[in-house]
């Protein structure tokens, strides 16, 4: 009943993805699983959490991720939702935002320790939902591929018809 009800709304989010061997990077948190797609542009890493800042791990993609939303496994913190399109300025990855409230984005630097993921590695804070001492945690990375998937941002128009938003 929980996630059937026909009275009830529901989301599902489904990723193909795919090799389970050979991920590149010196991470120092080593993942205990995990599963990537360098032609999609997306991979799901599992790690136990260390608490430590500048901790990181591989992500597996072709390019640094542009988008980043990691769950811990074993309490009720929120999704900590990361993209490149949150860190306008002149500190890279220093917003986030909480992927399942209805809120907006906030600067913190303990989430992503103000350092945006690089080709191989996602770098994490000390702040609980990406990075809790002891926890089994799940990362879901994105990035851009051309003709593929493209993820950004747009401002409404109040038009019924809505903005056009080129996606390569």
């Amino acid at each position: 009943a929980a996630v059937n009800t026909s009275a009830e709304d529901y989301v599902s989010w489904n990723w193909k993805m795919g090799t389970t061997t050979g991920i590149a990077g010196s991470p120092s948190i080593t993942p205990s699983s995990y599963s990537f797609n360098t032609t999609a542009g997306q991979s799901i890493i599992a790690y136990t959490g260390n608490g430590l800042a500048s901790a990181t791990i591989p992500h597996g993609l072709p390019a640094a991720p542009t988008c980043v939303i990691i769950k811990t496994l074993e309490s009720t913190d929120s999704w900590l939702f990361g993209h490149d399109y949150l860190n306008v300025g002149t500190t890279p990855w220093n917003y986030s935002m909480e992927l399942d409230l209805n809120s907006a984005d906030y600067a913190h630097s303990g989430y992503w320790t103000d350092t945006a993921p690089t080709s191989t590695l996602v770098t994490l804070g000390t702040v609980g939902r990406g990075n809790t001492s002891g926890q089994t945690m799940i990362a879901y990375c994105f990035t851009d591929i051309k003709g593929y998937s493209k993820f950004g941002q747009y401002t409404g128009n109040g038009n019924a018809d809505g903005p056009f938003i080129y996606t390569g």
